[in-house]
């Protein structure tokens, strides 16, 4: 479908189907198969080496770099016409958000998600990044940026109170 058609799906609160993929095979198979939207995210990968998905969220590698690695050599390649989606991770300090923004309009990418995302974690190392202002906050902010560039944004959360700063 087309970012057009997928953006009215979710205006209307329609249901869709999104695939989270780390290579492009996984991706060309999602899309023949009838994903709404693909999503490349660090964890993809990962899990195509056999690592359980949590990988994404310790610094085995920089997250930006392989999501835009797998988007932009092996993703964007094999898709015709599902709307791809890009991970971001908001808390890399060398991230220039608004160019990689830029970029990711650039090669046709439709939008983002805030992953990997601080709200896998809770607690004292929770209560520390949202202290050091390494917190979900950056992650409401660059999706908003996002939003403002004409991008699609998809917010990832997993407890109430981050989907209410969503």
């Amino acid at each position: 479908i087309s970012k057009d058609v997928l953006a009215t799906l979710i205006r209307h609160r329609e249901p869709i189907v999104g695939a989270a993929v780390g290579s492009g095979m996984s991706a060309a198979a999602a899309e023949a198969g009838g994903a709404d939207l693909i999503m490349v995210l660090s964890a993809g990968h990962f899990r195509l080496q056999g690592i359980s998905s949590a990988a994404a969220l310790l610094p085995y590698a920089n997250a930006n770099d392989l999501t835009w690695e797998i988007a932009t050599r092996h993703v964007v390649p094999r898709v015709r016409e599902t709307p791809v989606f890009l991970g971001v991770c908001a808390q890399d300090p060398t991230l220039a958000l608004d160019a990689h923004l830029d970029r990711a309009i650039q090669y046709g990418l439709a939008g983002v998600t805030n992953f990997p995302t601080v709200s896998f974690f809770g607690g004292e190392y929770r209560e520390a990044l949202e202290a050091g202002g390494e917190g979900f906050e950056r992650e409401v902010e660059m999706l908003a940026r996002a939003r403002e560039k004409g991008l699609l944004a998809i917010g990832f959360c997993l407890n109430p109170t981050d989907a209410g700063a969503l």
